[in-house]
Order: C-alpha cells, then sequence, then structure tokens
C-alpha cells in the first residue's frame, strides 16, 4: 500500500535515513587505517630490506597512492611479497576512504537540495 505522499508502507524505522555522522565515523576509520598501513609499511621495508625511514617511507607513499615510480632500490623476493601485501590492503583501504568521502558531499547535497530530508532522523510516529 501506497500513502498519499509517495512513501511506501514501510514504517519510519524501517527506512534508510542518511547519517553524515556515520559516513564521518568511516572516513575516520580509514584515515587512521592509511596511517598505520603506511607505518607498518615504512617499518617492513626498514626491517626487511634494511632501508633509510626515509627510503621506507617513500618507497610505501608510491606504493600506496599507485604513482608507480621505481623503486628506491631492488627488491628481493621477501620485499617483492611485502610491496604486494601494501598494494592489496593499502589501496583498498585508500579507494575506501575516497568512497566514503565522496559519499558524504554526495549524500549531504542531495540532502540539502531536496529540503534536508535526507539529514533528519525519522520521528517516532
Amino acid at each position: 500500500m501506497v500513502e498519499r505522499n509517495g512513501s511506501s508502507n514501510r514504517s519510519a524505522s524501517e527506512r534508510t535515513v542518511y547519517e553524515p555522522r556515520l559516513a564521518l565515523r568511516r572516513i575516520e576509520r580509514a584515515l587512521l587505517a592509511l596511517v598505520v598501513i603506511t607505518v607498518a609499511g615504512a617499518l617492513g621495508y626498514m626491517v626487511f630490506e634494511g632501508w633509510s625511514f626515509t627510503d621506507a617511507l617513500y618507497m610505501t607513499v608510491i606504493t600506496l597512492t599507485t604513482v608507480g615510480y621505481r623503486e628506491v632500490r631492488p627488491l628481493d623476493t621477501t620485499g617483492q611479497l611485502w610491496t604486494m601485501l601494501l598494494l592489496v590492503t593499502g589501496v583498498g583501504t585508500l579507494f575506501y576512504a575516497a568512497v566514503s568521502s565522496v559519499e558524504l558531499v554526495v549524500e549531504g547535497a542531495i540532502g540539502a537540495t531536496s529540503g534536508g530530508g535526507g539529514c533528519r532522523r525519522p520521528s517516532a510516529s
């Protein structure tokens, strides 16, 4: 059954409502994860490859951002495996942070143009 205002017969508590706080929390968690992955990546290169902090951090950043510059130094098998692990975890986390940020902007803009309805909590009926 459809109500006159065009909404479905679902109760207010069943409707999905956009919560900016949840999107912000996802972005914060993703950014924290990126910091942890960056530090762990640099430490991994320092331990596995014996590189300086600067070289290890540089290699981690160019790996996570998929820039594709050449390696700081040639990698042995352990370094190659470490780089692959960084790519899988770090790039996925970076994309998740980007998508969450876009979601916050788009959903906020949609809520603002529709009278803010998308950003309100449903009222108890």
